[in-house]
């Protein structure tokens, strides 16, 4: 198991990379909303230069944990991309 210490002596060695041309980069994050008892999950795909391409939101029910929101979050991007 990785301390903390050496998780942020890795960390601090990340440095940001443009993407190579052509390349596209898809961010994904979810919500929680105990008030209505659902999990929200949005992806944004944007282009080598940050320009948006396309977006896509949904949600169901019930909420779940953040870590389940998370994952299913990747999995629903995933599932998404490719299928076009």
């Amino acid at each position: 198991m990785m301390s903390s210490s050496s998780f942020a002596s890795v960390a601090s060695d990340v440095r940001w990379q443009r993407l190579q041309q052509g390349g596209l980069k898809c961010n994904v994050d979810a919500s929680f909303s105990q008030a209505w008892n659902r999990t929200g999950i949005g992806m944004c795909v944007r282009d080598d230069d940050g320009a948006f391409v396309l977006a896509k939101t949904m949600n169901f029910s019930p909420l779940c944990p953040v870590s389940v929101g998370k994952a299913l979050g990747l999995f629903y991007a995933l599932e998404w991309l490719s299928d076009m």
